[in-house]
């Protein structure tokens, strides 16, 4: 609230808007929405009585405004699935192990450092979903995987969509075909804790054509 722009009724109406359709879609109450002037297209989300969003300057740079709505309910399914709670708990945990630990037990800590950004990085798989429910399809969050991997919104150039989905389909069966591929895969995105994009645009989309969607 000190730092950052609170959005409101009265205060960029646009994208605050945006919310309470969402939130009453996924059952949460409207969280506080704020802007931060960082070039660095992100959202993000913390509490969990009293949860707020977070979106940076940049992502309205990165992304057409109908996709706004949709890393809003993607923020907001990281709500409604308590996400925030569980990541808050875990980084506390493995921040206060690690400044206790040296030496070997750094080396003790890896496999849990590791599952952890496994579960961050399959929270972000159910933060997706929650928006796909709320967009009614998958075509925008797969559109956000393919800003997000280089297709800024002021490239005067026209992006296909489908190719992009093609592309991920073939990264993931390139992966999923080789054992070796596999472990490179592993090596290189252990740490991450957000799916890199061409596996975030094909699960997304191969979760859509399911029953459970």
């Amino acid at each position: 609230m000190s730092t950052n722009l609170k959005l409101s009724e009265n205060q960029m109406a646009k994208y605050y808007n945006m919310l309470p359709p969402i939130c009453e879609k996924l059952g949460i109450s409207i969280p506080e929405l704020y802007i931060e002037l960082n070039v660095v297209p992100n959202a993000y989300t913390y509490g969990d009585s009293d949860p707020f969003i977070v979106i940076t300057s940049g992502l309205f740079e990165t992304l057409p405004d109908e996709l706004i709505s949709t890393v809003l309910a993607h923020e907001c399914g990281h709500i409604a699935c308590h996400h925030t709670l569980y990541t808050t708990m875990g980084r506390t945990l493995l921040n206060g192990a690690a400044s206790f630990v040296s030496g070997l037990g750094t080396i003790a800590l890896y496999p849990i450092q590791l599952a952890f950004a496994y579960w961050m990085r399959c929270s972000e798989f159910f933060a997706d979903r929650a928006a796909s429910i709320c967009d009614g399809n998958a075509d925008k969050v797969s559109e956000m995987c393919m800003r997000f991997a280089g297709y800024d919104k002021d490239i005067m150039a026209d992006a296909d969509i489908n190719i992009f989905m093609e592309q991920a389909k073939d990264y993931r069966e390139l992966v999923n075909n080789s054992a070796w591929n596999k472990t490179l895969e592993f090596i290189l995105f252990q740490n991450y804790d957000h799916p890199i994009n061409a596996v975030r645009a094909n699960e997304i989309k191969e979760w859509e054509k399911s029953e459970r969607f």
